[in-house]
């Protein structure tokens, strides 16, 4: 009964871990210095792609920023035995940073987008919310279960509307297979 109950819990694992929800890694359109309120959705997605998806692996990360159709161009190269590292890349108005793993495997990825083409804080929050399937909490905060083996959790500051640069910060958090069972 306990080598059943065993394998089970196994197998559920092994289920649980290849359980994806990835934002595919296809182009996102251009933004407008005319139509900042229309950013937000591409902002949000590219946040999906480069940091909820595919921070983990930098050879993805990379080739998801190609396939995004903007040119960024590699502006520093983080020193791998420096924790607090960071790798950066950036087109006109918009910079993607990615932090090394920490000891603990988690990572920082941040986008900073630069006011001429920043939506409002309100619209940003908003399709961050409809691409998570999240709303934030209290604290204008967002914690979730990206997958059974990765939390997620992000920030939102700054708002285009007051002539502010975005931030978006996003923290991965691997999970163990017994905490993606356990919700």
């Amino acid at each position: 009964m306990r080598i059943a109950f065993i394998a089970l819990l196994i197998g559920c694992a092994a289920g649980l871990s290849g359980c994806t929800d990835r934002s595919p890694v296809v182009a996102v359109g251009t933004l407008s210095t005319s139509d900042r309120a229309g950013n937000g959705q591409k902002i949000a997605q590219l946040a999906a792609q480069q940091c909820f998806d595919h921070s983990n692996n930098l050879g993805e990360f990379q080739d998801a920023l190609k396939a995004t159709g903007w040119r960024f161009t590699r502006k520093q190269r983080a020193e791998p035995s420096n924790p607090l590292a960071l790798d950066a890349w950036a087109v006109p108005n918009v910079t993607v940073l990615l932090g090394q793993p920490l000891s603990n495997g988690a990572r920082i990825c941040s986008l900073l987008v630069e006011a001429p083409v920043a939506p409002s804080l309100r619209s940003m929050k908003s399709a961050l919310s409809r691409l998570t399937g999240h709303e934030p909490g209290a604290d204008g905060e967002w914690w979730w279960n990206r997958t059974a083996t990765r939390k997620l959790h992000m920030t939102a500051d700054g708002d285009g509307d007051r002539g502010q640069n975005l931030f978006i910060n996003v923290e991965i958090y691997p999970l163990s297979w017994w905490q993606g069972l356990l919700g």
